[in-house]
């Protein structure tokens, strides 16, 4: 039986939670079993406390928090200043910030996730554009206006749907593989086009991809005949939002805003003059 560091320890989880390593791969990066990686890894997650396995002994009492709420105010201002902050990281500025303060990696990583909830998640990114001056400037122009989401807005947007689409996942016996039969070929992606608004759905298309040939040249001067599928386009788009304005018409549905996301198809002058001319 070998035993094994604290440090040891405390470094196979920093790289497991911190750095995404995989249990096995972490074993092998501190010297430490792969098998007795994963029971730490087991008791771990089977603990509520979220002790480092062999970092605690039997209580005696109730034990003391070294972070206070002055430590905690830092450390929650901080992270929402900076989400991708690693927890060496938090560490280091919570030190320099309180000084004489010795805390390990683990008991902040242990303060965040039972004093306020705070784990760590796969990162949304947000363009830097989103929040930029012309951007603030196009939301606050509609802001101004009279366009109310619950009275005079109608939703336009597609959605692909594969006919052929199956389950990642399967369930079999331990020590089986999972199998299940599935179509030979990936299937047809069909476009459905949709719009709503306060009173309903207004229109529903459906675009099957058709086939289509073109024509490349070679490196060597031949032209070669090259078959593919086409999706919807802005001409497809077109014909679907005539169909819309024809219904919203019938239906005396007028003074309407289209609110459209910002696919290359919804882009062409073409549709915008459509808008404005119906």
């Amino acid at each position: 039986y070998r035993k094994y560091t604290p440090k040891q320890v405390e470094k196979l989880f920093d790289l497991i939670i911190e750095e995404g390593f995989t249990t096995k791969a972490a074993a092998l990066a501190t010297g430490i079993n792969v098998r007795t990686a994963q029971n730490y890894v087991k008791t771990y997650n089977n603990d509520p406390e979220r002790r480092l396995p062999g970092s605690y002994s039997k209580p005696r009492g109730r034990p003391r928090n070294k972070l206070t709420e002055e430590h905690s105010k830092f450390l929650v201002d901080y992270i929402e200043k900076n989400t991708t902050a690693i927890l060496d990281e938090l560490k280091l500025k919570l030190c320099e910030k309180f000084e004489g303060l010795k805390i390990s990696i683990s008991a902040i990583h242990k303060h965040l996730v039972h004093k306020h909830s705070i784990t760590l998640k796969k990162l949304e990114k947000i363009p830097a554009a989103r929040n930029s001056d012309r951007v603030i400037a196009l939301r606050k122009a509609i802001s101004d206006a009279d366009m109310n989401f619950s009275k005079n807005c109608v939703f336009i947007d597609e959605a692909g749907f594969n006919l052929h689409t199956q389950r990642n996942h399967g369930r079999s016996l331990k020590g089986t593989p999972a199998k299940g039969t599935v179509p030979t070929g990936k299937g047809v992606t069909f476009i459905i086009l949709g719009t709503i608004s306060q009173a309903g759905i207004i229109n529903i298309g459906v675009k099957k991809p058709e086939s289509a040939s073109s024509k490349k040249r070679r490196a060597d001067g031949k032209e070669v005949k090259i078959n593919g599928k086409v999706g919807t386009r802005t001409e497809h788009f077109l014909a679907y939002l005539n169909n819309v304005m024809d219904t919203l018409d019938k239906n005396n549905i007028k003074g309407q805003y289209i609110v459209m996301d910002n696919a290359p198809i919804h882009k062409p002058k073409v549709i915008k003059a459509l808008i404005k001319e119906r």
